[in-house]
Parts: structure tokens; sequence; C-alpha cells
């Protein structure tokens, strides 16, 4: 089920297995840079000591495609409020949908497959040094946003703005990872 209305046709399915794809691509060392040149030119370098896990979720997201919304220009991310909250939450996450855990650490990740209350993900800013590795954890306590309005062929609206009282308390800056 997508964001609670139980919709899902081939094509979403399609753009949520690129999604995944591009993340699994991305598996080992990496330079977080790589990221942020194309998200955040302004966190190249790591000025701010930002986690580099958000900037890859969403050059993932970019990269394969599915992060313009219809009729929009790409999402960037934006120092302080990052990008998820401007997605629908869901209970029920699906491949590409975006893991974010709040606590103790600002995390962002992208759900590769959910097997009962374990949530397989592909994550950026791992360890050892930095990677992009596979994580199992368990559900709870994590909030899960939906990709579905960047992946429906016919979703027409416009993307809501990002909301600053919102993002305070689901959304990091970054933080650490």
């Amino acid at each position: 089920m997508t964001d609670g209305d139980g919709f899902q046709d081939d094509f979403e399915s399609e753009r949520r297995d690129a999604i995944v794809g591009t993340a699994a691509l991305e598996l080992g060392p990496q330079d977080p840079d790589k990221y942020w040149r194309l998200v955040c030119p302004a966190l190249m370098g790591n000025p701010h000591g930002v986690a580099w896990c958000g900037g890859f979720v969403l050059a993932c997201l970019r990269n394969s495609g599915a992060c313009e919304w219809p009729g929009g220009a790409p999402w960037d991310w934006q120092a302080g409020k990052g990008f998820a909250s401007r997605l629908p939450r869901t209970e029920e996450p699906l491949p590409g949908d975006i893991a974010y855990l709040d606590k103790p650490l600002q995390h962002h990740a992208i759900v590769e497959r959910v097997e009962g209350d374990t949530i397989f993900t592909i994550d950026g800013n791992q360890t050892p040094g930095e990677s992009v590795a596979r994580r199992a954890r368990q559900r709870k306590g994590i909030v899960f946003y939906s990709i579905a309005p960047l992946v429906r062929r016919n979703d027409t609206e416009p993307a809501p703005p990002l909301e600053p009282d919102h993002l305070e308390e689901t959304q990091p800056d970054g933080g650490t990872s």
C-alpha cells in the first residue's frame, strides 16, 4: 500500500525499483561530496559537520529520475530543512520510500524491502570510513516518508512547501548519523 490508498501500478513499481537499484550501485566506500555536489554544493567538504546520509538519499532519488515533481524542478537539500518532510508519511513503507530515524541520531535511508517488522535499508554515511551499506533494523521508532507522489504517472499536484514548524520534530538539517 502506498501513502494510505492502496494504489501501486507497474509504472510506480518500476520507478521504485530504479531508486533501490540506484542506491545499491553505490554500496561500498564513497566520497560524500559526490552526493552534495548534486543536491547541495554548499555542503561539499563538510563545512558544517553535516552527515551525508540525507544527501545520499536525495541524490539517489534524483539520479534515478524520481525526485522531480511533475511540472517542477528537481528538489535540492535545504539546510535546516532537508527534503523528506515534503512527502506524505506512510505506515506501510515500500521499496524506495525514505526511512527517517530521529533518535539517538538523525538519519535517512532508502527502504530496500520490508519483511514483517524488519526494515532493510540502504544507508549512506556508514562505517567503516565513508561508506554506503545495507542495514536491517526493527520498524519501531522509524518514520517513513512515501515517495508515491514522485513516482506516480498521474500525480499533477504542485510540490508542497517545506513547513518549518513540522520540520523541527521530523526533519533534520543533516544531524549526525
